[in-house]
C-alpha cells in the first residue's frame, strides 16, 4: 500500500498510474523546444542562435511558448554585445533581455514585440545576460535570431594621443573606445600597429558606425591604413555603416605598419569596431572572409581593397596609374584649350585696314621756253642801254652797270 497525490494510501498499480499523470502533465506544459539553454559565445567570432522554428527567419514559432536561454561571457571582465533580429505578433508575443542571469535584472529588451527594419543592438555591463520569449495562442510569426560576442574596451590610449603598438605572433585586440557600449561623440582616435616581423594580419570581427555614404562617409567612419600615414593611395578600408551590412572581413598589410583611426561628429553613436591582429612574416594576398550587403557599398571600396604580394609591384601599379591619370588630364585640358581657341576664332569678325586710292593728278609741266626772236639784223644781243643806265639780272639779286649805245 503507497500513498497517492491525494494522500491516500492504494495498491501499487494505482500509484504507478498517479506517477504517470503527473509526468503527463508536466510534460505538455514544457512548451519549450530548447535542447540547451546555455550559451557560450567567442571573443572573436559571432555566436548566432536563434528561437525554436525560426530557420533563418522562414519558420515560424509554437503557440503557447515560454523559453529562456542564459549567456555567459565566460570571465568577469568580459561584457556582452547582442544584435537583435527579431520578428513577432504584438502584443501577445514579447521578447525580454535581462543584464544579468535572472529575470530579476534590469531589462535590457523589456517585452519588445514587431518587427523592426535592422537588428537591435544592446550591450551587458557585466557578463550574463538572459533572454526569455513567450507567444499566445493566437498568430504565431518567425521569431527571433540574436548574434553575440563576448568582449571589452581593447582601446587603450589612443583616443587622448596616437597609441603606438607592437604585434606579437599571439592574437591582440582592438577595439573602439568604449566597447561594447557606444563610442563617444566626437572621437578622433588612431592607433599604430607595427609588426617587427615585415607584416600585419588584420582581422576586423565587427563594424557597426552610423549609416552614411560609403564613398564619403562625412559622419562617423573609422579607417585602416596600409602604412605609418594617413594617405588615400594606401587605405585598405574606410567603414561607415551599421550592422550588418559590414560583417566581418580580413586584410593582409604590404608594409610593417597599419594605421587605425576613428573619427566621430556630435550626434548618432553606434557601438563601433572590433578587431583582431598579429605579427607575420609573410605577405599573402588579402581574402575577405565575407562579403558585404550592399553592392553599392562593395563598388565603393574595391578600389581600395586590392592588395598584393609584392610591395614593389603594388608601387610601380600605383606610379603607372598616377601617370596615366595625369596624362589624360593633361591631353583633356590641351584639347579643351585647343576647342577654345578655334571656336574664339572662328567666332571673331574678320577685320582689313585698306587704304583709299588717291585720285590721279598730272604733274604740272614746266613751262616752254620761247626762243628769243632775232633782230632786224640778224643779232640775239639785246640792245645796249644809254650809257649811265642800271638794269637788274633777272632772277639774281645784283647790280650792274650797262653802257648806253
Amino acid at each position: 500500500m503507497s500513498m497517492c497525490a491525494d494522500g491516500r494510501k492504494y495498491p501499487l498499480t494505482v500509484l504507478q498510474l498517479c506517477i504517470a499523470n503527473v509526468l503527463v502533465t508536466f510534460v505538455s506544459s514544457q512548451t519549450c523546444s530548447v535542447v540547451d539553454p546555455n550559451v557560450l559565445p567567442s571573443t572573436s567570432e559571432m555566436t548566432v542562435f536563434s528561437s525554436p522554428g525560426y530557420n533563418a527567419g522562414t519558420g515560424t514559432y509554437s503557440a503557447d511558448m515560454d523559453c529562456f536561454w542564459l549567456i555567459d561571457s565566460g570571465a568577469a571582465d568580459l561584457k556582452l554585445l547582442i544584435f537583435m533580429t527579431y520578428d513577432t505578433s504584438c502584443p501577445g508575443d514579447k521578447i525580454f533581455i535581462y543584464d544579468g542571469n535572472a529575470n530579476t535584472d534590469t531589462a535590457l529588451a523589456n517585452g519588445v514585440c514587431g518587427t523592426p527594419s535592422a537588428p537591435t543592438p544592446y550591450s551587458t555591463t557585466q557578463r550574463y545576460a538572459r533572454v526569455e520569449m513567450v507567444s499566445d495562442s493566437n498568430v504565431e510569426k518567425s521569431g527571433f535570431q540574436i548574434d553575440v560576442i563576448a568582449a571589452k574596451d581593447y582601446s587603450g590610449t589612443g583616443c587622448t594621443a596616437t597609441q603606438s603598438i607592437t604585434a606579437t605572433s599571439s592574437y591582440q585586440m582592438l577595439t573602439s573606445p568604449n566597447f561594447p557600449d557606444k563610442y563617444p561623440s566626437n572621437s578622433n582616435c588612431r592607433w599604430a600597429l607595427t609588426s617587427p616581423d615585415g607584416y600585419l594580419e588584420i582581422d576586423v570581427i565587427v563594424s557597426d558606425v552610423e549609416d552614411d555614404d560609403p564613398t564619403s562617409c562625412d559622419y562617423d567612419k573609422y579607417l585602416i591604413y596600409d602604412g605609418a600615414n594617413k594617405c588615400d593611395n594606401n587605405n585598405i578600408k574606410m567603414i561607415c555603416s551599421e550592422y550588418p551590412k559590414v560583417t566581418s572581413y580580413s586584410n593582409n598589410s604590404t608594409e610593417s605598419t597599419v594605421t587605425v583611426t576613428l573619427e566621430s561628429d556630435g550626434s548618432v553613436n553606434r557601438r563601433g569596431f572590433l578587431l583582431r591582429f598579429r605579427s607575420v612574416s609573410t605577405a599573402t594576398t588579402t581574402t575577405p572572409t565575407t562579403t558585404t550587403v550592399t553592392t553599392a557599398f562593395i563598388s565603393a571600396i574595391s578600389s581600395t581593397t586590392a592588395r598584393t604580394t609584392n610591395g614593389q609591384l603594388l608601387e610601380m601599379n600605383m606610379e603607372l596609374l598616377v601617370g596615366v591619370v595625369f596624362g589624360s588630364l593633361l591631353l583633356i585640358s590641351f584639347t579643351i584649350i585647343t576647342v577654345v581657341v578655334v571656336v574664339k576664332k572662328v567666332s571673331m569678325p574678320l577685320e582689313k585696314t585698306i587704304t583709299p586710292v588717291q585720285p590721279y593728278r598730272p604733274r604740272p609741266q614746266p613751262p616752254e621756253v620761247q626762243p628769243r626772236p632775232r633782230r632786224s639784223n640778224g643779232s640775239t644781243q639785246r640792245p645796249s642801254l644809254p650809257n649811265g643806265h642800271k638794269t637788274q639780272a633777272a632772277g639774281i639779286g645784283t647790280t650792274r652797270i650797262v653802257s648806253a649805245w
